[in-house]
C-alpha cells in the first residue's frame, strides 16, 4: 500500500480590512486654499516682474499719467482736457499751454468713452485744483463696449495710482469677467506662453524697458 504525501493545507491569512476614512472638509479646504494662495503667488511674482506685460514701447497713455502725476508733486494744473483720439491728435499741449501762458495737460486716450472720461476727472481732482476742465464731446456718443471687444481705456486704469479709487471704477469700466484681468497683466496675457514666448524672454532680459514711462 501506497503511502498518502502529506499534503499541506493553504494557510488562511487573516488580512485586517482597512475602512476608508471618512470625507475632511477641513483638510480639503486647506488643501484648496493652499494652492489658490500658491497660484496667487505666482501671479503676483510674475506682475511684479512684469514678466507678461504687453509692449510698453508706444504707450503714450502710461507717459502722460506718469508726466502728470510728476509735475503735480510741485504745481498746479491750469487746465485738463479729456477726450478720444480726436483731442489726442488734434490739440497740442505745449502749443495751448504757450499761447494761454497755462499748463495744460491732456488726459485722454484713444476710443474712450464719457465713463472713462468722468473717472479720469475724478482721478486728476483728487490731486489737483484747475482753472479749467475741457471735455472734447465726441466721447459722450462713444456707447459701451461689448462683451469680447478690447478695453480701450484699459491703458489708463492701468497708468492710474490711486488703488481705492481704481476699486471704484472698476464695476462700470469693466463687465465682472474682466474684473481680474483688469488687475494682473499676467492672467490678461496668460496666452503668451503659448503665442508671444519671445515677449516673456524680452522681459525677463530687459527690466527697465518693459515698465517703460
Amino acid at each position: 500500500m501506497k503511502k498518502q504525501k502529506n499534503i499541506k493545507q493553504p494557510q488562511v491569512v487573516n488580512k485586517t480590512i482597512k475602512e476608508p476614512k471618512p470625507f475632511s472638509w477641513w483638510k480639503f479646504s486647506i488643501k484648496i486654499s493652499a494652492l489658490f494662495f500658491a497660484v496667487l503667488l505666482v501671479v503676483f511674482f510674475t506682475d511684479k516682474k512684469g514678466y507678461f506685460t504687453a509692449d510698453q514701447s508706444n504707450n503714450h497713455i502710461r507717459r502722460k499719467w506718469a508726466s502728470f502725476y510728476d509735475y503735480i508733486k510741485t504745481k498746479e494744473v491750469d487746465v485738463i482736457i479729456l477726450g478720444n483720439s480726436h483731442v489726442i491728435t488734434g490739440v497740442d499741449p505745449f502749443v495751448l499751454s504757450d499761447a494761454t501762458t497755462s499748463t495744460c495737460y491732456i488726459l485722454g486716450n484713444s476710443g474712450t468713452g464719457i465713463i472713462d472720461a468722468w473717472f479720469q476727472l475724478g482721478e486728476a481732482l483728487k490731486r489737483t485744483q484747475p482753472k479749467l476742465v475741457v471735455l472734447e464731446t465726441y466721447c459722450i456718443g462713444n456707447e459701451e463696449k461689448e462683451k469680447g471687444t478690447p478695453i480701450p481705456y484699459l491703458q489708463s486704469f492701468d497708468a492710474q495710482e490711486d488703488m481705492f479709487y481704481k476699486l471704484k471704477c472698476m464695476p462700470k469700466l469693466f463687465y465682472s469677467d474682466s474684473w481680474v484681468p483688469a488687475w494682473s497683466p499676467s492672467i490678461r496675457n496668460h496666452s503668451f506662453l503659448l503665442t508671444d514666448t519671445a515677449r516673456i524672454k524680452y522681459n525677463i532680459k530687459n527690466p527697465q524697458v518693459r515698465f517703460l514711462t
